[in-house]
């Protein structure tokens, strides 16, 4: 028995620290049978001890209430529990979704106003009051002359000049400057004649690049002859 014993001993591994005092004393014959049964009971009995210690501290290890259970702690990097480390082999990866800039307004030109059209005679108008007076070379009558164009806009800075057939009206600006058509397009004359008779007037328009335009006959005034007063013929004296 105490062979069997000690073969027993020689399997057990050289580094547990109780080791070499078995080996002195059991192996080498120098304790009884009796003190030989002591020692191996002690030691396998520390040996159970051990083990059962042991497997109540790994059972410890594992309860719920454990701070440093691994699973649960919140600072585990185990690449199965961490959604950042996360990922499927198969997986297609999504594409990025690309922003693309919003497109630039451009800003509506500023619409020009439209330029003036052509002098037109039929937009145009002519005035004179009175239009009936005395040729006495005093009496004036005022002449308005108003200039439009196709569209019947006014035509303003066009400079204006009167005429009659037979050259024998006088005009002159009722002011300095109103030869010229104003925004209205408006030109008056003061208009005075010692010839009786129906005068015909042509109106002359000149823009200021020189350009010029004439209606002709586009008014008239009528100018009544001036009775000569009669000679009073005082009585002879009676001898």
């Amino acid at each position: 028995m105490l062979q069997s014993i000690k073969d027993g001993l020689q399997k057990l591994p050289a580094s547990e620290k109780w080791y070499p005092f078995v080996e002195k004393y059991v192996l080498d014959d120098k304790l009884t049978l009796s003190a030989t049964l002591f020692i191996i009971i002690v030691v396998f009995g520390g040996l159970i001890s051990l083990a059962l210690s042991g497997r109540h501290s790994s059972t410890d290890s594992g309860s719920p209430t454990d701070n440093t259970f691994a699973s649960s702690s919140p600072d585990s990097t185990s690449p199965t529990s961490s959604p950042d480390n996360f990922s499927e082999p198969n997986a297609t990866p999504l594409p990025s979704a690309s922003v693309s800039p919003s497109p630039s307004t451009t800003p509506s030109p500023t619409p020009s106003p439209s330029p003036n059209g052509q002098l037109d005679a039929g937009h145009s108008t002519f005035s004179a009051n009175p239009s009936s007076l005395a040729a006495d070379g005093t009496t004036s009558s005022v002449v308005t002359i108003t200039l439009r164009d196709n569209n019947n806009n006014p035509l303003s800075g066009l400079a204006v000049s009167l005429t009659t057939s037979d050259n024998r009206a006088v005009f002159n600006p009722t002011a300095t400057g109103s030869n010229v058509t104003d925004l209205s397009g408006h030109a008056t004359f003061t208009m005075t004649s010692t010839n009786a008779g129906n005068d015909n007037i042509n109106v002359t328009a000149t823009t200021s690049s020189g350009t010029s335009q004439t209606f002709t006959n586009f008014g008239s005034v009528t100018f009544t002859a001036v009775s000569s007063p009669t000679p009073t013929v005082s009585p002879s004296a009676t001898p």
